[in-house]
């Protein structure tokens, strides 16, 4: 009777339950065959949101790529002794269409298979958009038809190391220092006495919204089990905070959690996201079988970027449901990540993140979906700086105070902060116009340079007179005012 739940898959198993088998058969086979026929339509879509990217990546290298596809029936001779990767797209296209006629989804899959084995074969940055491609493919196939588009082949599922690395080494010896370290942790509260079980695990239930835990009998191993999905070796705040409602007194153990947490916080802040992608060629963490809720991807902007800006874009998307966030995956190609966190906070998170739906581009952020629900999925903007970013940001804060906060946050991720747009306005001078105090010593004490020179060498402006600007501004509107003009004043 409720409208809201009813699909083909339950009237489907409603006819069955009814005995209907050929009609349940009928309506099957009918659904079946228009998602196979729909997955056409999103093939190329995804590969049409991936043209651009794919045609930066092989622009120096399209003749290897023509070759291949050639030698794999993909494209037809012509194409192959002038190539162009709008040529390669058109028969692309035409090949999908022919087999989707045909309803056959293996064959499909093939023709993507050997699509990205082509373009993965010359390496570098096109086997990365091969796999992000592959990626996308199978994520809209199965969230569009239930289809599951098996390119196994480009999902990237092993951590491969490299031993000359540094980061490398350091990436795999820290899951075993902790691991060892929760091994010890667990074993001081299993054994110590000064604790008991069950009072800890009303606490575990309490914060990790976890039911069932606080019971007799339950074991320190349990609870520890039941929060395992909550941390990560890079991700220790919910260790972090059980550590401090229930306090070791065992010094040793002590100072270890201490040390370990002071080299998490140093490689939070200094590895960059991209070293990290490139040394890691999938997880981060172990807990394939918990299953990412929380999906972010990024402009390549962000490559340069560490995980510690990575948890202060968290911060400002989620306010102070950011401590429970998780995260799980880097992936190749776009710049993809995947979080999870406790399933009580997931509305929370839609609700905060769809108010600051219109800012995201600003950041950078061109895909997010949170517990299988949309919150932005546009094209990623291959035109897109920080710097520009932030100069429209602080040019908008009069029109909505959330540009003050993003410019805030901007500020921290490490940009060209002298940058001069065209017309020789830098973020100081913004800031300084608009009275923006906190913006402008925000700027200033990362590193900003107050000293700066107008274009075609029209003289310069210096801190007095930016700091005039600023304080006479926001004294103005402080009483009532919208803007005035100081340059007098300041002079």
């Amino acid at each position: 009777n409720n409208a809201d739940i009813i699909t083909w898959k339950s009237i489907t198993v409603a006819l069955l339950n009814a005995d209907e088998i050929d009609l349940a058969h009928q309506i099957f086979d009918k659904h079946s065959e228009s998602s196979k026929k729909a997955c056409k339509t999103t093939v190329k879509s995804v590969m049409r949101a991936h043209y651009y990217k794919l045609k930066e990546v092989t622009e120096n290298c399209l003749q290897k790529v023509a070759d291949k596809l050639y030698s794999k029936g993909l494209i037809n001779r012509e194409v192959r002794r002038m190539p162009t990767f709008n040529k390669i797209d058109i028969e692309f296209s035409a090949l999908i269409s022919l087999h989707t006629d045909h309803d056959n989804i293996s064959e499909l899959e093939k023709i993507c298979s050997s699509f990205l084995s082509c373009i993965a074969s010359v390496g570098g940055p096109a086997k990365e958009e091969a796999i992000a491609l592959a990626r996308d493919w199978k994520n809209r196939i199965f969230k569009n038809h239930q289809i599951l588009f098996s390119l196994t082949e480009f999902v990237p599922k092993e951590i491969q190391f490299s031993s000359n690395n540094t980061l490398a080494v350091e990436l795999k010896s820290l899951p075993k220092k902790y691991a060892k370290l929760v091994t010890d942790i667990t074993t001081y509260y299993a054994s110590s006495g000064k604790h008991d079980a069950i009072v800890i695990a009303r606490w575990v239930q309490v914060t990790f919204d976890e039911t069932g835990l606080a019971r007799d009998h339950v074991t320190v191993d349990e609870i520890f089990e039941r929060i395992q999905p909550h941390h990560s070796f890079i991700d220790i705040d919910a260790l972090i905070d059980l550590v401090e409602a229930y306090p070791i007194d065992n010094s040793a153990l002590q100072t270890r959690f201490a040390e370990y947490n002071d080299i998490i916080g140093e490689f939070i802040d200094s590895a960059k996201i991209n070293d990290i992608i490139t040394t890691i060629e999938a997880e981060i963490s172990a807990g394939e079988s918990i299953s990412p809720k929380i999906i972010l991807k990024l402009s390549g902007k962000w490559n340069d970027k560490t995980i510690g800006h990575l948890r202060k874009l968290m911060k400002y998307l989620f306010d102070e449901e950011e401590k429970y966030i998780i995260i799980r995956k880097f992936l190749q190609g776009s710049i993809c990540i995947s979080f999870s966190t406790r399933s009580v906070v997931y509305k929370s998170l839609i609700v905060k993140s769809e108010a600051k739906l219109h800012f995201l581009h600003l950041l950078g952020i061109f895909q997010l979906y949170i517990d299988n629900q949309t919150i932005i999925d546009i094209e990623e903007d291959i035109s897109f700086t920080f710097e520009d970013s932030l100069l429209k940001s602080l040019a908008s804060i009069e029109s909505n105070l959330e540009y003050y906060k993003i410019s805030l946050l901007l500020i921290e991720l490490q940009l060209k902060l002298n940058y001069q747009n065209t017309e020789g306005q830098t973020a100081l001078m913004l800031a300084s116009e608009g009275g923006h105090i906190e913006v402008l010593k925000s700027l200033l004490q990362n590193g900003a340079d107050p000293f700066i020179q107008f274009p075609d060498n029209k003289g310069y402006i210096g801190l007095n007179s930016l700091a005039c600007t600023a304080l006479s501004q926001h004294i103005f509107k402080s009483i009532g005012g919208e803007k005035t003009i100081v340059n007098a004043i300041c002079n």
